[in-house]
Protein backbone atom coordinates (compact mmCIF):
# COMPACT_ATOMS: atom_id res chain seq x y z
CA UNK A 1 0.00 0.00 0.00
CA UNK A 2 2.93 2.36 0.54
CA UNK A 3 4.13 4.77 -0.65
CA UNK A 4 1.04 6.97 -0.50
CA UNK A 5 1.46 10.05 -2.67
CA UNK A 6 -0.43 13.28 -2.10
CA UNK A 7 -0.33 16.54 -4.06
CA UNK A 8 0.09 19.60 -1.87
CA UNK A 9 1.72 22.98 -1.50
CA UNK A 10 4.89 24.33 0.11
CA UNK A 11 4.93 28.12 0.37
CA UNK A 12 2.17 28.26 -2.26
CA UNK A 13 4.21 26.12 -4.70
CA UNK A 14 3.11 22.64 -5.80
CA UNK A 15 4.84 19.63 -4.30
CA UNK A 16 4.33 15.89 -4.24
CA UNK A 17 4.43 14.28 -0.78
CA UNK A 18 5.33 10.60 -0.67
CA UNK A 19 4.47 8.98 2.67
CA UNK A 20 6.58 5.87 3.17
CA UNK A 21 5.86 2.98 5.46
CA UNK A 22 7.77 0.47 7.49
CA UNK A 23 6.62 -3.00 8.49
CA UNK A 24 5.62 -3.65 12.08
CA UNK A 25 5.93 -6.93 13.98
CA UNK A 26 2.17 -7.55 13.64
CA UNK A 27 2.42 -7.54 9.83
CA UNK A 28 0.93 -4.08 9.28
CA UNK A 29 2.67 -0.98 7.96
CA UNK A 30 2.72 2.59 9.17
CA UNK A 31 4.16 5.92 8.01
CA UNK A 32 7.61 6.63 9.41
CA UNK A 33 9.03 9.18 6.96
CA UNK A 34 8.01 11.42 4.08
CA UNK A 35 9.75 12.45 0.88
CA UNK A 36 8.94 15.80 -0.71
CA UNK A 37 9.30 16.37 -4.44
CA UNK A 38 9.00 20.12 -5.20
CA UNK A 39 7.63 21.11 -8.60
CA UNK A 40 10.21 22.49 -11.02
CA UNK A 41 8.51 25.18 -13.12
CA UNK A 42 11.40 25.38 -15.59
CA UNK A 43 11.31 21.66 -16.44
CA UNK A 44 7.53 21.40 -15.81
CA UNK A 45 7.91 18.31 -13.64
CA UNK A 46 8.65 17.24 -10.07
CA UNK A 47 12.28 17.11 -8.94
CA UNK A 48 13.70 13.60 -9.14
CA UNK A 49 15.75 14.05 -5.94
CA UNK A 50 13.37 14.34 -2.98
CA UNK A 51 13.90 16.00 0.37
CA UNK A 52 13.53 13.20 2.93
CA UNK A 53 11.99 14.09 6.29
CA UNK A 54 12.61 11.61 9.12
CA UNK A 55 12.09 13.85 12.17
CA UNK A 56 8.91 12.39 13.74
CA UNK A 57 7.49 15.80 14.71
CA UNK A 58 7.96 17.14 11.16
CA UNK A 59 6.53 13.95 9.64
CA UNK A 60 3.41 14.36 11.79
CA UNK A 61 3.07 18.06 10.86
CA UNK A 62 3.23 17.24 7.16
CA UNK A 63 0.80 14.33 7.55
CA UNK A 64 -1.78 16.40 9.41
CA UNK A 65 -1.43 19.40 7.07
CA UNK A 66 -2.05 17.47 3.86
CA UNK A 67 -5.35 16.05 2.73
CA UNK A 68 -6.68 12.99 4.52
CA UNK A 69 -8.04 11.71 1.20
CA UNK A 70 -5.42 9.62 -0.57
CA UNK A 71 -5.21 8.22 -4.07
CA UNK A 72 -3.36 4.93 -4.05
CA UNK A 73 -1.48 3.94 -7.19
CA UNK A 74 -3.26 1.11 -8.94
CA UNK A 75 -6.65 2.08 -7.52
CA UNK A 76 -9.09 4.59 -8.95
CA UNK A 77 -10.87 5.25 -5.68
CA UNK A 78 -10.15 7.55 -2.78
CA UNK A 79 -9.32 6.26 0.66
CA UNK A 80 -10.68 8.39 3.50
CA UNK A 81 -8.90 8.12 6.84
CA UNK A 82 -11.28 8.81 9.75
CA UNK A 83 -10.26 11.83 11.84
CA UNK A 84 -9.94 9.58 14.92
CA UNK A 85 -7.42 7.33 13.14
CA UNK A 86 -3.92 7.71 11.77
CA UNK A 87 -1.53 5.90 9.46
CA UNK A 88 1.46 7.27 11.39
CA UNK A 89 3.75 4.87 13.24
CA UNK A 90 3.32 4.77 17.02
CA UNK A 91 6.82 6.24 17.45
CA UNK A 92 5.82 9.27 15.35
CA UNK A 93 2.57 9.76 17.26
CA UNK A 94 4.42 9.42 20.59
CA UNK A 95 6.96 12.08 19.55
CA UNK A 96 4.18 14.62 19.02
CA UNK A 97 2.71 14.24 22.52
Amino acid sequence: MFPIQVNGLINSRPALFSFNGVSLANGTECISYVQIYPFNYTAQNYHSQPLTITNPVEVAKIYYNTSTVYYIYGFNEQIQIPSSSTLLCPSVVKATK
